[in-house]
C-alpha cells in the first residue's frame, strides 16, 4: 500500500505547448509535438480558447489533457472570460475599476441589481428606454437647463405642490377642468380674464368690490 501510494504522488505529468484545432461538445482538439489530444480547459483559465489559439496544456499520466492557459491570438480577434456557475470579483482592501476604450454593455438574462452607499454618474449623452419604472425615494434634486417631456397620460399625486416661476406658460387645446375645495388667485397688478362667453355663478353669494368698477 506504501508503495501505491508513493508512485501515485511521484506519478509525472508533462506540459506542453499546442495549437487548438477545434472544439467539440465541451472538449478542445489540441495538437502538439508529441501527437493530437482532447482537452478540457482547467478551472483558473478563465479565458475560453478559439480555433488557432496557442496554448499550453497539461497531461497527466492517465492521458487526461487540460489546458492551463491561452498563450497567444490573433490580435484582430475578441477575447471572452468565461465560467460556469457564479463568479464575484472582489477587492479586499482597494478599488475596482472597469475601463474600455470604445463601448461597454452590461447584459442580463434576468435582472442587474447595485448597492452602494452613494451613487455617481456622468454622460455627455444619455438615452434611457423602460418598459415600467417604479422609483422611491427621499428626496430629488435636480439642476436642469431644459426639460421637456412628451406623454400621452400623465397622472401626479402630491399632497403639497409649491411651484416657483418667473415666466409661466400654459397651452390647452380642449377643456381645463379644476376641481378644489377653495381657489386663491393673487395679483400685484394686472389680473385680466378674456373669453369669447363668460359666466360666473354661485350658489350664495358673488361679490366684486373695487375703487373703481366699470361694467360694459
Amino acid at each position: 500500500m506504501k508503495n501505491i501510494a508513493l508512485l501515485h504522488r511521484t506519478a509525472t505529468v508533462y506540459e506542453e505547448y499546442g495549437v487548438v484545432t477545434g472544439c467539440q461538445q465541451g472538449f478542445y482538439r489540441i495538437t502538439t509535438a508529441s501527437g493530437n489530444y482532447f482537452a478540457k480547459r482547467s478551472f483558473s483559465c478563465l479565458v475560453e480558447p478559439e480555433k488557432d489559439d496557442r496554448v499550453l496544456v497539461c497531461i497527466q499520466p492517465d492521458d487526461s489533457v487540460y489546458i492551463l492557459a491561452v498563450l497567444e491570438r490573433c490580435k484582430n480577434k475578441s477575447c471572452c472570460l468565461s465560467i460556469d456557475g457564479d463568479i464575484t470579483l472582489r477587492s479586499q482592501s482597494g478599488s475596482l475599476f472597469f475601463e474600455a476604450k470604445t463601448d461597454m454593455q452590461l447584459n442580463s438574462k434576468d435582472s442587474i441589481k447595485m448597492s452602494s452607499q452613494s451613487f455617481k454618474a456622468r454622460f455627455k449623452q444619455g438615452s434611457v428606454v423602460v418598459d415600467a419604472l417604479s422609483f422611491a425615494g427621499g428626496l430629488i434634486h435636480a439642476a436642469v437647463q431644459r426639460v421637456k417631456m412628451v406623454a400621452t397620460v400623465y397622472e401626479s399625486f402630491f399632497d403639497r405642490v409649491h411651484l416657483h416661476a418667473k415666466n409661466s406658460f400654459r397651452t390647452v387645446e380642449d377643456t381645463e377642468t379644476v376641481k378644489a375645495g377653495t381657489i386663491h388667485c393673487l395679483s400685484r397688478k394686472l389680473m385680466t380674464l378674456r373669453a369669447r362667453f363668460s359666466i360666473i355663478s354661485a350658489k350664495k353669494d358673488v361679490k366684486i368690490d373695487g375703487k373703481h368698477i366699470h361694467m360694459g
